[in-house]
């Protein structure tokens, strides 16, 4: 994942946002080929349809109820390959959303990466309040929509996305306060866990 271009960071038109995910899609499959270790069921399947619409695909397949940590514990590599604020949070978000597009993973992933970017500015608990700034002001539903995540055969997940979304932001929030807090839910592969453990 580390490899993929990184050529076209600005801009925002829909082609290039297209683009930038066939070529991260692409880099996926690959490395799916190559046998690595503890891949989960929800990434094996999405990327077993390879098309941009395949996490959707198996997100709607699982009735909309997959939400798995595999996105999550890859995408610090957004944050590695130099994208920055803004170009951060939307790469990122698309890059979860491409095997894991639960609105609770992908805005986790959102706030992880945006968290551990402040982190070299600010004070532990500073960090997470701009990082929760910087989800809420993410309209994911719009962005997956334009970088073609979502397409005419998925009309009910786009809905259910859309209709979750506030709610799946609010949880993230929700278990990040509880982890600073000193509170641990579990060390399952549910997307939350896994952030409540990283905080």
């Amino acid at each position: 994942l580390l490899g993929y271009s990184m050529s076209n960071k600005s801009g925002d038109h829909p082609k290039n946002l297209e683009a930038r995910m066939l070529h991260v899609l692409r880099g996926l499959m690959d490395w799916i080929e190559h046998a690595p270790p503890d891949v989960g069921a929800q990434t094996r399947q999405a990327l077993a349809i390879g098309r941009l619409q395949g996490g959707v695909t198996a997100w709607t397949q699982s009735g909309f109820d997959a939400a798995g940590n595999g996105g999550l514990m890859r995408i610090a590599a957004v944050l590695i390959a130099g994208f920055k604020e803004e170009a951060l949070d939307r790469e990122t978000a698309l890059v979860t959303a491409l095997t894991h597009p639960d609105p609770r993973c992908v805005a986790a992933s959102v706030f992880l990466n945006a968290f551990l970017e402040l982190l070299d500015t600010l004070p532990y608990a500073a960090a997470a309040h701009g990082a929760f700034q910087r989800m809420a002001a993410l309209n994911l539903h719009t962005l997956m929509l334009e970088a073609q995540l979502f397409d005419i055969d998925s009309k009910k997940a786009y809905q259910t996305f859309k209709d979750r979304e506030r709610q799946a932001k609010a949880e993230v929030k929700r278990c990040v306060l509880n982890a600073l807090a000193g509170d641990y839910t579990s060390q399952s592969g549910y997307v939350l866990h896994t952030l409540e453990a990283a905080v």
